[in-house]
């Protein structure tokens, strides 16, 4: 039988895990944040990550299909050049990256009715800023806390059209055997008007960006320290860059880039 003293410290860690868990709720444009699920997708499995690369959530979370939800999430009307970006509604406490895909829903269907089933691609990463010989220093960690929102510039390229712009977190800490890592979602619907000439790419399929075998996805970052971490998934459209360090809504960007 176990202790009491056991039995607090097992509810404890239980706890930690389960605050440590969060959602991406409200989305940001040019520095208004919008009310919480808004113009963001509402999930149905609280603030839970999801673990099987292969299922139907990893496109917009679990309930972010859901015909009720889709048609009742709001269109926030943009252009590019514009500032977006994500709220989370506790902090993105884990390590690893961030990135941000879209997918233009096809002529005439809109934005929410689609059920992302179409071409993506990325357009925005946040990895690391620098590795040393004691950890990685992870961009969703600032001034050595937790972020709670970041933003980025739509591409001045980004054709006009109706979007789901994807915001992607994937948690790595216990991603040492293979299903391990946790993959965070919030789906925000977009209306691009103008838009560039631009051919987004590369382009890939969710679910099917990931088998989860990627160097990335199924890594030991912490005995030992690795000397070098890949993000999944396609690069970057158009420049090809990873941001080192978060630019937070309010703030200028510090236009780290690195390719």
């Amino acid at each position: 039988m176990k202790s009491s003293l056991q039995t607090l410290l097992t509810l404890s860690s239980l706890t930690t895990l389960s605050t440590a868990h969060y959602n991406f709720e409200s989305l940001i444009v040019n520095g208004h944040i919008t009310n919480p699920y808004e113009y963001v997708r509402r999930t149905t499995n609280g603030w839970s990550p999801i673990g099987d690369v292969k299922s139907p959530n990893l496109i917009c979370n679990e309930g972010g299909l859901d015909p009720d939800t889709m048609g009742s999430t709001k269109t926030y009307p943009v252009t590019p050049g514009d500032t977006v970006g994500f709220t989370v509604n506790i902090e993105i406490g884990h390590p690893g990256p961030l990135a941000v895909y879209m997918s233009r829903a096809p002529d005439g269907i809109p934005v929410n009715a689609y059920m992302g089933d179409g071409e993506w691609f990325k357009v925005y990463a946040l990895t690391y800023s620098h590795i040393d010989e004691w950890d990685i220093h992870w961009g969703n960690f600032y001034g050595g806390q937790p972020i709670r929102n970041f933003t980025f510039e739509l591409p001045e390229e980004l054709p006009a059209g109706e979007y789901l712009l994807r915001a992607e977190h994937i948690g790595i800490h216990q991603a040492t055997t293979f299903g391990q890592a946790q993959f965070y979602i919030g789906c925000a619907h977009l209306s691009v008007a103008g838009g560039g000439a631009g051919v987004p790419g590369p382009t890939v399929k969710i679910p099917g960006v990931y088998d989860g075998y990627e160097e990335g996805i199924l890594v030991n970052i912490n005995n030992p320290v690795p000397d070098h971490y890949t993000a999944p998934g396609p690069d970057v459209w158009p420049s090809g860059c990873e941001d080192g360090t978060p630019n937070l809504v309010g703030t200028v960007s510090d236009g780290d880039c690195r390719v």
